[in-house]
């Protein structure tokens, strides 16, 4: 028994290196024919579902490839980016984005004792420095350093009126309820974080696979194009402001796009399981 299942593991890692080999081989003729780097195609995989974006790094190239290899090459690189997906790398730029996603508390309001200290410490400090400008000047013109003087003293004595508004109890009311509002909202966004992002990437590549479901679910294959300024649009102006990805779909041609649809559907059934 143990040697029976001893054999069949043998075979399933042989099996699945000659896959993993396989698909290897076949993304290096890729990476040739559409003039790209493994190393730029997983930046843009990465970005893409970083920031559920669908740029390319060379679409003139993939739209230069005949219909008849399109489907093909979308269901290799559908298996490249999978892949990639489930890395260490992959995983390792996942926990630093939401990392730096992650809310920042807000910092603790100083009370409104603590503020005036600090101004009175400052106001302090000008009237010395001041006060050793003034011996510094001729005597006729110290005079207009003791009206300056006099008045910043006046504003120093005012700080400790108790009648001042300015630091009164209900200034430091509305700098507490200021702060406890801050704390909701933050404890608001950080519930959020917490629900959108977890220490697996799944949910972000699920939710980059749906938009794309949804963004590309209504091409008309139909359309007519005509030529404007040596560019080509859309009759209808409506498709004119599709998603660029419904446009650069529509130019693959419907068997590309479906082929690409159908393998983003099951991926994003294997995510839901």
């Amino acid at each position: 028994m143990k040697k029976t299942a001893l054999i069949i593991f043998i075979l399933f890692f042989l099996l699945s290196f000659y896959a993993f080999a396989t698909i290897e081989h076949t993304m290096s003729s890729i990476f040739k024919q559409l003039d790209v780097t493994e190393t730029d195609l997983k930046e843009h995989i990465w970005s893409n579902i970083a920031y559920i974006s669908f740029s390319y790094p060379n679409p003139k190239q993939l739209l230069n490839t005949s219909n008849s290899e399109r489907e093909s090459i979308v269901n290799i690189v559908g298996n490249f980016v999978k892949s990639y997906t489930k890395t260490e790398e992959f995983v390792s730029k996942y926990k630093e984005y939401i990392k730096s996603r992650k809310p920042e508390p807000p910092q603790k309001p100083e009370s409104i004792d603590d503020i005036k200290s600090k101004q009175k410490e400052q106001i302090k400090k000008s009237i010395e420095e001041m006060e050793t400008n003034k011996k510094k000047m001729p005597a006729d013109q110290q005079a207009m350093f003791d009206n300056a003087i006099k008045s910043i003293q006046e504003q120093l004595k005012e700080m400790d009126n108790p009648n001042n508004p300015a630091y009164s109890k209900d200034v430091n009311n509305y700098i507490q309820q200021g702060y406890e509002q801050e704390m909701k909202d933050y404890k608001d966004k950080l519930a959020q974080w917490e629900k959108e992002y977890n220490g697996k990437p799944d949910e972000l590549v699920k939710k980059w696979l749906t938009t794309f479901l949804e963004s590309t679910s209504d091409i008309d294959f139909n359309a007519v194009l005509k030529d404007e300024n040596g560019r080509k649009i859309f009759v209808n102006n409506e498709f004119q402001s599709k998603p660029q990805i419904w446009k650069l779909c529509f130019r693959a041609g419907k068997k590309t796009t479906e082929a690409a649809r159908s393998f983003a559907q099951s991926w994003v059934n294997e995510l839901t399981k």
